[in-house]
């Protein structure tokens, strides 16, 4: 589950049928590679023009949903400035590992309870982007020890 603020979507200014609106966010919403938003980008393009920063984002949400399950994170949230992921099994080798990133000293922190959550503090970048980049920190992270 994704819970996060960003200003993502198809703006009828760029795609003015609501039918073929409706048709892209199905597609997008089955975007589970970057191949698939590449590809996905360049016929917006080619039928559209230059996607608006929001078409952008609504693509890389959809990007961050399948990296994130394919991680073991089964949900992302924002929350007054962090990002909180819940994860599928927590690793406290993975975990720290992530810790020790130069981009994560003092940003990640554990929050203890019934199922354990990584906070990430946003530090004043953009959402999607931060959890991207956490999200391909955390699988790297998982990797070394072989949880992925």
């Amino acid at each position: 589950m994704l819970k996060i603020i960003a200003p993502a979507g198809i703006p009828e200014k760029y795609v003015p049928s609501g039918q073929q609106r409706m048709d892209l966010y199905r597609r997008i919403a089955l975007i589970r590679s970057e191949d698939d938003c590449d590809e996905m980008i360049a016929e917006l393009i080619d039928r559209y023009g230059d996607p608006p920063a929001q078409v952008i984002a609504l693509t890389s949400i959809a990007m961050l949903r399948s990296e994130a399950s394919a991680s073991g994170i089964t949900e992302i949230a924002q929350k007054e400035g962090w990002l909180r992921f819940k994860l599928d099994d927590f690793n406290m080798a993975s975990v720290s590992r992530l810790y020790a990133l130069p981009e994560y000293t003092g940003r990640v922190r554990v929050v203890a309870g019934t199922e354990p959550i990584i906070a990430l503090n946003l530090k004043n970048t953009a959402v999607v982007d931060a959890a991207v980049r956490f999200v391909r920190a955390y699988k790297s992270c998982a990797k070394v020890d072989g949880t992925e």
